[in-house]
């Protein structure tokens, strides 16, 4: 029962952390922030990549046994982390403190997603 509850709240933190970008985007459409280049290499639609993938992981965190789970989550956190620290990087140049603050928001819960994942076997030994 214990990795079942491990389980749901990374699925929460990812579900949350697609709300955030979600308003991130909303937060730079509407101030009318330019997005560099590289920054839009990721996919087609950068938008819906950074809004859908947390929604994927969400899913697969629930659905993956648990030692897949895990470090699935270990690696696309860490990976969203440092791609969210380069964005971080250039919203400071760039100025735009309410999308600083909410891109701030997202690696806090990344982070979070990460360490949660990371201190999985403590919490299946403790069962």
């Amino acid at each position: 029962m214990e990795n079942l509850s491990v389980k749901v709240k990374i699925a929460v933190m990812w579900i949350s952390f697609s709300i955030i970008h979600l308003f991130a985007n909303i937060l730079i459409k509407s101030l009318a922030v330019p997005i560099p280049d590289y920054f839009k290499i990721l996919s087609i639609a950068p938008d819906l990549f950074w809004i859908l993938f947390p929604l994927l992981m969400a899913v697969l965190t629930l659905f993956l046994k648990n030692s897949g789970s895990r470090w699935t989550n270990i690696i696309v956190g860490i990976i969203f982390i440092i791609s969210n620290i380069a964005y971080l990087i250039f919203l400071i140049i760039s100025e735009s403190i309410p999308i600083v603050i909410t891109i701030l928001l997202g690696i806090a819960l990344l982070v979070l997603i990460t360490i949660s994942a990371i201190k999985w076997p403590k919490l299946m030994k403790q069962s």
